[in-house]
């Protein structure tokens, strides 16, 4: 339903906080490239700074080349940083 709405801000922000809600963990913006959401690769990283503007809760973390999105009401930075590194090192 998230991609049907055709707000890649929206899909992204209500993605992240149901995986830092549920899961708990940081989601990989690659994520959002593919199946279902196919957020087009060029405007990805515009449409991430669009959701970090808009939503106070939604963090970013870099590692390297990977980059995740967390929802601060539902993990601590350091929960996702940890997570973050953890999946990083498994890829």
């Amino acid at each position: 339903l998230r991609t049907e709405v055709n707000n890649p801000c929206y899909t992204i922000a209500e993605t992240v906080r149901e995986e830092s809600r549920v899961y708990p963990r940081p989601t990989n913006i690659e994520l959002f490239k593919y199946g279902l959401f196919n957020i087009d690769r060029t405007k990805l990283n515009k449409y991430v700074e669009e959701t970090l503007e808009q939503c106070e809760d939604i963090k970013k973390i870099e590692m390297g080349k990977n980059v995740f999105l967390y929802s601060d009401q539902y993990m601590t930075e350091a929960q996702a940083k940890l997570i973050a590194e953890r999946a990083r090192r498994e890829n």
